[in-house]
This record gives C-alpha cells, sequence and structure tokens, in this order.
C-alpha cells in the first residue's frame, strides 16, 4: 500500500486513491464553475487553488423541507455540504422517539462520520427547511482529505463543532430549564440562517426540544412579553439578543465560540 504523503496523516486507514483514478475529473471553464451557487462557509476557509480543485467534484442538490437525508445506520454514499438553509440531526430511541442533538448549516457538512472512516449514519437528519447544498461522493471526498492537509484539518475542526454540539445538547436537556433552552436553540438558528427573522413554527421548536408544544408556547409568550422575541404566523424574530443572550443558558456560549474558532483558527 503506497505510503501517505503526511506521517500524521490521521486519514491513513481509509481508502487510498487508485492510481488510475483521475481525482480532479473533466477540467471545466470558469464560466461553467459558477452555473451553480456554493456559499458554504467551511469550505471558503479552503485556500483558493484547493477550493478550486474541489469545486471541480461537487453536484448542486436542494432537499425540500421536511425530507430525511439520512436515516440512522443508513449507508451514506455523500457529503452534503449546506449552502443554505438548517438540517437537523436526530437521536432516535427504541421506541421511535427522536430528539434534536444539534443542527448544520452553512457552516458545516453532513456526513462527518465518513471522514473518521464510519460509511454509516449515526444519527437521523432531517431537512429542517428547504435546503441548497452540494454534494461530494464519500470516498472521492476521503481521497482528497489523503492529499490536503488544509482540507483535513477544517473538516476535523467542524467535526469537533458537531461532537461539542451533541455534548452540550445532553447537558442542555437535563440541566437546563426550559427558557434557557428555548433561549439557546432561538439564538443558534438566528446565528444559523444569519438573521434575528426566520421561519419556525411552535410545532418545530417543541420537536427539536423534545417538549409538548403547549409548553413551548407558553414559554414562547412569556419572552414575548418581555419584548426579547416577536412571534408571527410561522415566524420569529429576535428583538434583544442581548437580552436573549442573558436567558440562555452556557451551551450557546460554548458552542458560538467553538463555531467561531473554526474561521479564526484556519488561517
Amino acid at each position: 500500500m503506497r505510503q501517505p504523503t503526511s506521517a500524521n496523516s490521521v486519514f491513513h486507514f481509509l481508502r487510498e486513491p487508485s492510481p488510475n483514478r483521475k481525482i480532479a475529473g473533466k477540467k471545466l471553464s470558469p464560466v461553467q464553475r459558477v452555473t451553480f451557487p456554493l456559499s458554504n462557509r467551511l469550505l471558503a476557509l479552503l485556500p483558493k487553488n484547493e477550493f478550486q480543485q474541489l469545486a471541480l467534484e461537487l453536484e448542486p442538490v436542494r432537499f425540500p423541507k421536511n425530507r430525511i437525508l439520512y436515516e440512522a445506520g443508513e449507508l451514506m454514499r455523500d457529503a452534503i455540504f449546506v449552502s443554505s438553509g438548517i438540517a437537523s440531526v436526530q437521536a432516535i430511541s427504541d421506541d421511535g422517539q427522536c430528539v434534536e442533538v444539534a443542527t448544520v448549516s452553512d457552516h458545516g457538512f453532513i456526513g462527518v462520520a465518513l471522514i473518521l472512516g464510519v460509511d454509516r449514519a449515526c444519527y437521523r437528519v432531517v431537512a429542517q427547511t428547504r435546503i441548497d447544498a452540494v454534494k461530494i461522493d464519500a470516498m472521492l471526498l476521503r481521497e482528497l482529505c489523503n492529499r490536503s492537509e488544509k482540507l483535513q484539518q477544517l473538516l476535523l475542526r467542524y467535526a469537533d463543532l458537531l461532537e461539542t454540539q451533541i455534548i452540550q445538547a445532553v447537558i442542555c436537556r437535563v440541566a437546563h430549564d426550559l427558557k434557557q433552552r428555548i433561549a439557546r436553540w432561538l439564538l443558534q438558528i438566528a446565528d444559523s440562517v444569519g438573521e434575528d427573522s426566520f421561519r419556525v413554527t411552535h410545532e418545530q421548536l417543541s420537536n427539536a426540544l423534545g417538549k409538548h408544544r403547549n409548553r413551548v408556547g407558553v414559554v414562547t409568550k412569556e419572552l414575548e412579553r418581555s419584548r426579547l422575541i416577536e412571534c408571527g404566523r410561522g415566524s420569529i424574530r429576535i428583538i434583544e439578543r442581548k437580552a436573549l443572550e442573558g436567558v440562555a443558558c452556557d451551551c450557546y456560549r460554548i458552542v458560538k465560540d467553538k463555531s467561531d474558532w473554526i474561521g479564526k483558527g484556519s488561517g
């Protein structure tokens, strides 16, 4: 077997590229390269030449709201880099109940387990909104990771962020009250979409938090009376972000600091 180019590469145990396989694929013109939107913030941190090589292998895809992208235990053939929209990562119990443990937006990608040598989804992944994205063949992504230390670094840092989200979701569920959790979730979604006003229903919120819709409604009304948020028909607007951050638990700050660190530490 060919030795990896870097002795400390964590991807050396993954499938080595075939010497007959052309990684870059068919060369496209500059016009063709920009025929689909590509606004994933994680990929944008790559050096320009590596980004351009990777972009040749990306295929644009769109998923409607509520589409299951991967079911727990399903074979993952592609990694999906979100350009717009939000995906919900859900843990499923033996009796079929699901709890959201993380979200994926244009800051990240779906299929983190693939870069760790795991081919099957650990969780259910559902489109919480309509999602525009680009996908890449799982094996090809592994091959590119073997060739690029920068790509390895970025994807592993995102894997660390996703793990942090999942850990904090567990802590939050058992240690913090519903008001804190709702404030955290609303701030997290606002950060994901880049706006303080976004589409969300009480049903979505209750499903994400694993709480009855009536209880969620009582707490959101309380936040609305305090003029921290404004609830519309199927939408919520954050009015006083700083005050809402004061209500949210530390889980929000911990995850946000880790997310910010990916960008700051990537240079």
